[in-house]
Parts: structure tokens; C-alpha cells; sequence
């Protein structure tokens, strides 16, 4: 199992502790999704997990979110849709800003 693999399955096992529900990836509407929680037949919750963070690819992770949406509110069932972004800043970044943080106090 790869190291995103697991990060996908860590997500779904938290969504299913805090929901209370299975959460598996599924497809709503014809859109893929990383992790989806069906509460009840009016009620689904849909978490899109990246690594990624560029513009483009939050533009197309929202955009696919509000034409499911709409989709699905004409069927009157509400989406609550969550995004993820994981990611770390590198070392020497973390350090530089520490250090302009410190040096703007000091």
C-alpha cells in the first residue's frame, strides 16, 4: 500500500468516527470522490483529498463540487462538501519564517 493510499484510508477512518457512518470513495453524480458519507437520503458529505495545491487544481476540486451540487439539490439531496489539502512546508522554509516571525518582535 503506497504512502497516499494511506493517507486516503486514515481520512476515511476518521470521517467514519466522526459521522458515524461507512465512509468509502464513491461516485456522486458521476464525479469521483476521495471519501463520501451518506447521513441520510437527503444528506451526503463528500471530502476531496490533494497533495496538490496549485490555483488550477482547487479551481477544478470546487468546480467539481458545485456541479454535483447543483445536481444534486434538484433531486433535493444536500451535499456538504469538504477539501483537504496536505501538505508541509520544507525545512528551510519552516525555519525562515520562525525566524522573521522572532526577528519581527525582537
Amino acid at each position: 500500500m503506497s504512502n497516499w493510499e494511506e493517507v486516503e484510508k486514515s481520512v476515511r477512518q476518521y470521517a467514519s468516527y466522526i459521522w458515524n457512518r461507512p465512509a468509502n470513495a464513491d461516485r456522486i453524480g458521476g464525479v469521483n470522490f476521495d471519501c463520501v458519507v451518506k447521513i441520510s437520503e437527503i444528506e451526503i458529505i463528500a471530502i476531496e483529498i490533494t497533495k496538490n495545491r496549485t490555483l488550477e487544481k482547487i479551481r477544478e476540486d470546487i468546480g467539481k463540487i458545485q456541479t454535483i451540487r447543483m445536481a444534486m439539490m434538484m433531486k433535493n439531496i444536500m451535499i456538504r462538501p469538504y477539501n483537504l489539502r496536505l501538505f508541509t512546508y520544507p525545512r528551510n522554509e519552516r525555519r525562515r519564517k520562525r525566524k522573521l516571525y522572532r526577528s519581527s518582535f525582537f
